[in-house]
C-alpha cells in the first residue's frame, strides 16, 4: 500500500508551506535534551496557542469593506480596526494573555496527567478549578472592546481606509475620502499629518529599508490606477515605480527585502468572479521583469519570517517563499496551510480588489482577521489568534532548520482541529520528513482527520491498519476505512481505494467482510477534535497545545 502524500485546494496544486530560507517564527532555539534521540537535530520550543473573539459594539459598525479593515503593530501586541466613526485602537491585555497561557499550560499537564494516571479526584478537582479560571480570564480578554484598552483615535472621525502600522508601531497611516490624501497620526495622539494626494489606494504598505535600494529609509507603498506609487514617510511628491499594464489593477505592493523588487496583486478580470482570478506577482523595479508567484491567490502579505499570507475565496493560507530565487517554495510533502477558512473579503468583488480583512504581526506570532459572516450578521466578528512561549512546553526535534516552519503551521491549524492540516500531521510523522518518524503518532492524526470524514486520511488509516504500522494489524478496520475513503472521494482517488479495499478483502473471510462493512454502515462523523496533550516531550510542540 502507498500513503498519499499529495492533494489539491482550489483545483490547484499547492506545493511546500512554510518551508523557507529563514526558518519559522515562534520556534526559537534551547538546549539539546538528547542528543541520541535524533542525532543531527535541534530541539525548539512549542508555542501555547489561543483564539479570542471579539463582536463589535452595537454602537460601531465596520467602515465599507471594499478595503482593509483590520491592521496588527510589527510587535503584535495591538491592532487597529476601521469603523463608520474612525480607527479604533485595541491594545491587548498583556498581564491577562499571560495568566491566560499560564492557565492553559497548567491544564494541558492535568489533562496529560489524567490521561496517564486516571480521573484520581484529586487530579480531577484541580482541572476543573483551572477551567474556571480559564473562563473567567477568557471574559476579561473578550470584553476589551468595551473597557479603556480600546479608545478612538481622534482624527480618524470620518470616512478612512486602508489603515496600517508604521514598522516601528508608532504611527498610522491611512486614505482620508473627504480630503482624497494619504496622512498618517501617531499612537499616542495628536493631529493627522498629511503625506500625499492620492485616489483611494488599492492596498498600502510602510518599509523602513535604511540604505537598502533606490528608496528613502522609510517609505510608503500605494496601488492607484496608474500602478504602483512610492511618498517617503515624511510626505512630498509621489513617484510612480510600477506602470500598470494594459487593463490591470494592482492590488497590496510591498517591498521586499533588499529594495529592487515589490510584490503585489494583479487582475485585468471583472465581475463577480474577479478576487478569484488574481494573481501574486512580483517586479523588479529596476529592470521590469515580472515573475509568477501565485496563481489564484491575492492580497499577499510577506512577513519577517520568510513566508507569504495571503487570500484564495474565504481561506488565509500561508507559503515559504524563497528571496533568492523568487520562488514560492514547491514540495510534494507539503501544501500551503489554511490558516482560517471563514475569512472576510472585499464586500462587491466586480467593484473592489482581493482585499481579505486580515494582517498578522511581523514576527508572525499574533494575526487579526474579520470573520465572514451572514448578510444580516454584516461579519462583526474579529477574531485574534495569539502564541505564546514557555519554557515548559515541549521541545521539538527538527532536522532541517528551513523546516520548522512546516512544523509550525501544521500544529496551529490541526490543534484547531483542520482536518486537512491533521491530514498533514500525520504524513509528516509517517515520512519522517520534519520530526523524527514515529509511526502512531501518524496514527494518531491520520484518525484525527478520518473521524471528521477526511477520504485521504481514511485510507492513510486503512493502510496503517493493513500493514500494522505504528497500530496492530487488522483487516477488518483496513477494510472499513476503504470502504468509507470511496464514496467521499472521485476519479483516480476514488478508484485507488476501491481497489485498496478490494485487494485486502482477497485474505478476508466473508464473515470479516460482513463485519467491516456493518462497522462501515454504522460509522458517523465527529465534530472536529482537539489533539490530546502528551505526558511525554517526544512528538510536536502541539501536542501540549488547547486552542479556543
Amino acid at each position: 500500500m502507498t500513503l498519499i502524500t499529495g492533494t489539491r485546494f482550489g483545483g490547484v496544486v499547492l506545493g511546500t508551506v512554510i518551508a523557507g530560507a529563514s526558518f519559522w517564527f515562534l520556534m526559537q532555539s534551547a538546549p539539546l535534551r538528547n542528543e541520541d534521540a535524533c542525532a543531527g537535530c535541534t530541539y525548539r520550543y512549542g508555542p501555547l496557542v489561543i483564539r479570542v473573539s471579539y463582536e463589535l459594539p452595537a454602537d460601531q459598525t465596520f467602515q465599507s469593506s471594499s478595503r482593509t479593515l483590520v491592521a496588527f503593530s510589527p510587535d503584535g501586541t495591538r491592532f487597529i480596526y476601521n469603523t463608520i466613526d474612525g480607527l479604533y485602537l485595541h491594545t491587548l491585555p498583556q498581564t491577562v494573555v499571560k495568566r491566560r497561557m499560564s492557565v492553559e499550560r497548567r491544564i494541558n499537564r492535568l489533562t496529560a496527567a489524567i490521561r496517564v494516571a486516571g480521573e484520581l479526584t484529586p487530579l480531577v478537582v484541580e482541572l476543573e478549578k483551572y477551567v474556571r479560571r480559564r473562563e473567567e480570564l477568557d471574559k476579561r480578554l473578550t470584553a476589551g472592546f468595551d473597557t479603556e484598552q480600546t479608545r478612538l483615535l481622534s482624527g480618524t472621525s470620518v470616512s478612512v481606509h486602508n489603515p496600517l502600522f508604521s514598522p516601528d508601531g508608532e504611527w498610522i497611516v491611512y486614505f482620508s475620502a473627504p480630503d482624497q490624501q494619504i496622512k498618517k497620526i501617531a499612537v499616542s495622539g495628536g493631529a493627522a499629518v498629511t503625506l500625499v494626494d492620492a485616489t483611494i489606494p488599492f492596498g498600502m504598505s510602510w518599509e523602513d529599508m535604511g540604505t537598502v535600494g533606490q528608496f528613502g529609509p522609510s517609505s510608503i507603498f500605494f496601488g492607484q490606477p496608474a500602478g504602483v506609487m512610492q511618498v517617503s514617510a515624511n510626505g512630498g511628491t509621489a513617484e510612480l515605480v510600477i506602470d500598470a499594464r494594459d487593463g490591470e489593477q494592482i492590488h497590496g505592493p510591498q517591498l521586499l527585502p533588499g529594495g529592487e523588487w515589490v510584490l503585489f496583486s494583479s487582475t485585468t478580470v471583472g465581475g463577480s468572479s474577479r478576487r478569484d482570478e488574481v494573481n501574486v506577482v512580483t517586479e523588479s523595479v529596476e529592470t521590469g521583469e515580472r515573475r509568477l508567484l501565485i496563481a489564484g491567490g491575492s492580497d499577499a502579505q510577506y512577513i519577517g519570517t520568510g513566508h507569504l499570507v495571503y487570500a484564495v475565496d474565504d481561506a488565509l493560507l500561508a507559503i515559504g517563499l524563497d528571496l533568492g530565487r523568487l520562488e514560492v517554495i514547491d514540495d510534494p510533502v507539503f501544501s500551503p496551510v489554511s490558516l482560517v477558512e471563514s475569512l472576510k473579503r472585499a464586500n462587491t468583488p466586480q467593484n473592489n480588489t482581493g482585499a481579505g480583512h486580515f494582517s498578522v504581526s511581523d514576527d508572525a506570532v499574533n494575526f487579526v482577521y474579520v470573520e465572514d459572516g451572514s448578510a444580516l450578521e454584516q461579519g462583526r466578528t474579529l477574531t485574534v489568534v495569539l502564541n505564546w512561549f514557555e519554557e515548559s512546553t515541549a521541545l521539538v526535534p527538527v532536522r532541517q532548520d528551513q523546516d520548522a516552519a512546516a512544523v509550525h503551521w501544521y500544529a496551529l491549524t490541526a490543534a484547531q482541529g483542520v482536518a486537512h492540516a491533521q491530514f498533514r500531521a500525520g504524513l509528516i510523522f509517517a515520512n519522517g520528513r520534519v520530526v523524527t518518524q514515529e509511526d502512531a503518532e501518524a496514527v494518531r492524526w491520520y484518525r484525527l482527520a478520518a473521524e471528521q470524514g477526511y477520504a485521504g486520511a481514511q485510507y492513510n488509516l486503512g493502510v496503517m491498519y493493513e500493514t500494522g504500522r505504528g497500530i496492530p494489524q487488522d483487516d477488518v478496520e483496513a477494510y472499513m476505512w476503504y470502504q468509507l475513503a470511496a464514496p467521499r472521494s472521485s476519479g483516480e482517488d476514488r478508484d485507488g481505494y476501491v481497489q485498496a479495499r478490494d485487494a485486502v478483502a482477497e485474505r478476508m473471510t466473508p464473515g470479516q467482510i460482513a463485519e467491516g462493512q456493518r462497522r462501515a454502515r454504522e460509522w458517523m462523523p465527529t465534530a472536529a477534535e482537539t489533539p490530546a496533550p502528551r505526558s511525554d516531550w517526544g512528538g510536536w510542540p502541539y501536542v501540549r497545545w488547547r486552542a479556543f
